[in-house]
C-alpha cells in the first residue's frame, strides 16, 4: 500500500515521465510508492515537447496510458498509433483506500463510431464521478477528431462519445469510474447539457456546494470538426456555489457544444486551491515553464494537480499542450508547448 488515507480517500500520489525513442510505440514505466495497482488512476497526463519541428501532428503527441500489474508492482504503460518521432509524456498517478471502487478500462473507438458503451457494475450515481482520459490514433490532425464526450448512461453504463470528426481514425484511451462506496469521502452532480454558438459565457445551475471543498471535471466536444481550436473548445470552472460556467476560447460565435461535467465535493475537510493563468508565447518552436503560486502549502505526495486548457486562437490540435504539475510544496508548474 501507498500510505494512510490522506483526504479525499487518496493515499498517494506519484509523477511519473514516460518517455518514448522514435522506434518506440509502447513504454511501462514502474510505480515506486508500493501501490496497489487496483486502486490506482492516471488522473492526468500531458505530452511533452522533444522536437516539434518534424512532423508536429495530432497524432504524434497523443498516447492511451494506462494502470496495469507488471509481475506484481504497480506500472504504467503507454501506447500509441502512428508516429516517427521520439515522444514524452508527465503522468500524475492517484492511489485511492480501498473505500473507494475503482473500474477502469481501455477504449478503441474506430473510424465513423460515435457512441462506445461499456458495462460496469452497479454504482450509486451520487458517489461516482468518470475520469478519462484519450489518446488518438488517426493520422489526421483536425481539432475536433481527438474531442469525445464521456458520462454514465446509467448505474451500469460509462459512454465515451465522438460528435464531430468521426470518419478521421480511431481513438484510443482509458476511462475510469471512481465511487466512493461507503459515501465517506465526496458526493457527486453529474449533468450533460448543450452550450447554444451565440453565448461566450454559459452558465448551468447546480445545488449548493462549497466552492472550496469541490472540484468540476468535465469533457466537452461538437458535432462540427475545424482545425481551429477555439471554434470547439470551452473551458468550465466553478463560478459560485449554486453555478458552474463554461466560457468559450476567444470566438464568441463558434459552434453548439455539448459539455458533460462532475461536480464533486469533498466531505472529509479536503481543501480546493484553484486560479487561472495565461501563458503567452512567441510563434516560435519553443517549451515554456511557469510557475502558479500556492495561496497554501500542500502535500506533493498526497495533493492532486488538476488543470484544464483551451486556446484562444487558431491553432491546430498540438499547437498549445500543458501539463500540470506539482513541483515544490509551493508552486504548480505549468509548461506550455507552443509551436
Amino acid at each position: 500500500m501507498g500510505g494512510a488515507s490522506a483526504s479525499g480517500g487518496v493515499r498517494c500520489v506519484e509523477y511519473v515521465a514516460v518517455e518514448m525513442s522514435d522506434a518506440e510505440s509502447t513504454k511501462t514505466v514502474n510505480l515506486t510508492k508500493g501501490q496497489d495497482y487496483t486502486q490506482c488512476v492516471i488522473w492526468g497526463y500531458q505530452a511533452l515537447a522533444v522536437d516539434w519541428t518534424q512532423s508536429p501532428v495530432g497524432n504524434e503527441h497523443c498516447a492511451g496510458g494506462y494502470i496495469i500489474d507488471n509481475s506484481g508492482t504497480a506500472a504504467v504503460k503507454f501506447t500509441r498509433g502512428t508516429h516517427v518521432d521520439a515522444r514524452s509524456w508527465y503522468a500524475m498517478v492517484v492511489e485511492f483506500a480501498p473505500g473507494v471502487k475503482i473500474q477502469s478500462g481501455v477504449f478503441n473507438s474506430q473510424a465513423g463510431v460515435t457512441n462506445l458503451d461499456t458495462t460496469i457494475d452497479a454504482v450509486d450515481l451520487a458517489k461516482t464521478f468518470v475520469l478519462p482520459a484519450v489518446g488518438y490514433a488517426g493520422t489526421d490532425s483536425e481539432g475536433n477528431d481527438q474531442n469525445f464526450l464521456c458520462y454514465l448512461t446509467s448505474t451500469t453504463n460509462v459512454r465515451c462519445q465522438r460528435q464531430g470528426g468521426i470518419d478521421d481514425g480511431n481513438i484510443k484511451g482509458t476511462v475510469c469510474v471512481i465511487e466512493d462506496t461507503n459515501g465517506d469521502y465526496f458526493y457527486v452532480q453529474s449533468v450533460t447539457e448543450s452550450i447554444p454558438a451565440a453565448l461566450q459565457d454559459n452558465d448551468f445551475t447546480i445545488t449548493s456546494i462549497d466552492p472550496a471543498a469541490s472540484n468540476l471535471f468535465y469533457t466537452v466536444t461538437t458535432d462540427q470538426q475545424n482545425g481551429a481550436e477555439s471554434l470547439h473548445s470551452s473551458i468550465g470552472k466553478i463560478h459560485d456555489a449554486t453555478t458552474v460556467r463554461f466560457t468559450r476560447a476567444g470566438i464568441v460565435l463558434g459552434y453548439i457544444l455539448t459539455a458533460s461535467y462532475f461536480v464533486v465535493t469533498w466531505k472529509d475537510g479536503t481543501a480546493v486551491q484553484r486560479g487561472s493563468y495565461n501563458v503567452t508565447s512567441a510563434a516560435t518552436a519553443e517549451l515554456i515553464s511557469n510557475d502558479y503560486s500556492l495561496g497554501t502549502p500542500v502535500s506533493e505526495t498526497a495533493s492532486v494537480a488538476h488543470f484544464t486548457q483551451v486556446n484562444n486562437l487558431a491553432l491546430s490540435a498540438n499547437e498549445g499542450n500543458a501539463d500540470g504539475h506539482i513541483e515544490s510544496t509551493g508552486t504548480i508548474d505549468f509548461g506550455l508547448s507552443l509551436i
